[in-house]
């Protein structure tokens, strides 16, 4: 029964962090209409141009959003953070006692929560919730203003420069190496973007232009690439054991532990803008 529980709330904290911005931005484009531009009067989905805003099924649709939006995406960030709370180590009272040698262990909760705040700073446990909120702000941008508006550049650039300045002095993760690369990678994020909307309205000529988006291409390929082979690194223990490679020793004063977590934020931040 409580392998069970374990593996259907590791589900649950696995999808909810994988499945989070691509819900939450189809949930909220429901609320996208655009007017006709023949009739005034009639409205038609964003992202489904085909569909009419003035029937039935539309309200419909609306309505079951309502709910996933306060049942999913509100109530499983408010579900995070209770449990964070909770049944993180500083604060834990819910301990299991090993009575063969004698010891107190966390819970079952406790342990499977790790993926979650092990990774940040003990001050800063609750900055899942964070990145969780961020990627909201940046689904609603995208959702709800009109894509290529004055409005939805102004916005999301605003969101990206944000979430720089807070990440720089908030510095939430226990490793410097992650909070560099999280670092560097909004920084890549804003400039490409800002570079791209430039090029959208002001332009720098044919030649630059083309110049510009090369060099944009090739720093975000090359910035993959370096998180690709961080993470191989930090899986060279499970790499060499599982095909029998030779061990690659291990880089003195440097820790990757959470890597995966900058890795992960950058893919969802550059994907959604």
């Amino acid at each position: 029964m409580l392998i069970t529980k374990i593996w259907l709330f590791r589900i649950w904290i696995y999808s909810f962090k994988l499945l989070h911005f691509p819900i939450c931005a189809k949930v909220f484009s429901i609320f996208n209409c655009i007017p006709d531009v023949l009739d005034s009067s009639q409205s038609y989905l964003n992202d489904a141009l085909y569909r009419s805003c003035d029937t039935s099924a539309h309200f419909k649709m609306k309505t079951m959003s309502i709910f996933i939006i306060i049942v999913y995406v509100f109530g499983s960030m408010l579900a995070f953070l209770v449990l964070l709370w909770k049944f993180r180590p500083k604060f834990m009272k819910n301990r299991v006692v090993d009575y063969d040698s004698g010891e107190k262990y966390p819970s079952w909760i406790t342990r499977e929560l790790w993926v979650i705040y092990l990774c940040y700073k003990p001050n800063y446990y609750w900055a899942q919730i964070y990145f969780m909120i961020r990627t909201l702000a940046l689904s609603l941008v995208l959702t709800l203003i009109a894509e290529e508006s004055a409005a939805s550049a102004a916005v999301s650039l605003i969101v990206l420069l944000m979430a720089l300045l807070i990440h720089a002095w908030m510095k939430p993760f226990n490793s410097a190496v992650d909070n560099n690369l999280e670092l560097f990678s909004l920084s890549l994020i804003v400039i490409s973007y800002l570079l791209s909307i430039l090029i959208a309205h002001i332009g720098f000529g044919i030649d630059s232009n083309d110049a510009i988006q090369w060099v944009i291409f090739v720093s975000n390929i090359s910035f993959v690439v370096l998180l690709i082979l961080v993470v191989l690194y930090n899986s060279r223990n499970w790499i060499s054991t599982t095909f029998g490679f030779r061990q690659i020793p291990a880089i003195p004063t440097v820790d990757f532990s959470s890597v995966w977590e900058s890795a992960e934020h950058w893919i969802e931040t550059h994907v959604c803008c």
